[in-house]
């Protein structure tokens, strides 16, 4: 996967492990993705605010304040209400899940994150069209033409886990 087409989106990943956080940066940085981090909840309302980011992957277990509560502050935002906001922990319980959809999260990932699962789910929730880098040569013959040729990254390519399990 060589990224995605239009404009660059800002990223906001807000997780109490620096592990955690690297994996993200060094997965999406190379896809065009600008990459804010944030150690807790409340560094992450913060930096939301001032860079208003297109999504924001928030852990929802972190120490000063937690990823429920920081998303409940951000959806009070008027300026952040339509975040794109993705929940993520190592938890499996049901609950959890249910509750970081209450609060305001579009879309919850367990972790350990396998790429393929973070990919869909930007694609889905930013409206990305991923460019494939066996794509490129082809579509850059038919973009003399006004079209172009993109599709969701090979599955081959995103079935890697990004994340250690706990």
């Amino acid at each position: 996967m060589k990224g995605f087409s239009g404009n660059k989106k800002k990223l906001l990943v807000a997780d109490d492990k620096w592990e955690n956080r690297s994996v993200f940066v060094q997965l999406l940085a190379p896809l065009g993705f600008e990459i804010i981090e944030a150690a807790d909840g409340q560094e992450c309302v913060a930096k939301a605010k001032e860079f208003k980011p297109d999504c924001i992957l928030m852990d929802l277990v972190m120490p000063v304040m937690d990823g429920f509560e920081a998303v409940r502050q951000i959806r009070k935002l008027p300026e952040l209400q339509n975040v794109v906001a993705i929940g993520t922990s190592a938890s499996i319980l049901e609950n959890q899940k249910q509750v970081s959809l209450t609060v305001g999260c579009n879309a919850f990932l367990t972790k350990p994150i396998r790429a393929e699962e973070l990919f869909d789910c930007l694609q889905i929730h930013l409206g990305l069209e991923w460019i494939c880098e066996e794509l490129q040569e082809e579509n850059a013959e038919l973009e003399i033409s006004g079209m172009s040729i993109f599709s969701s990254p090979p599955a081959i390519d995103r079935q890697e886990t990004i994340a250690p399990p706990p």
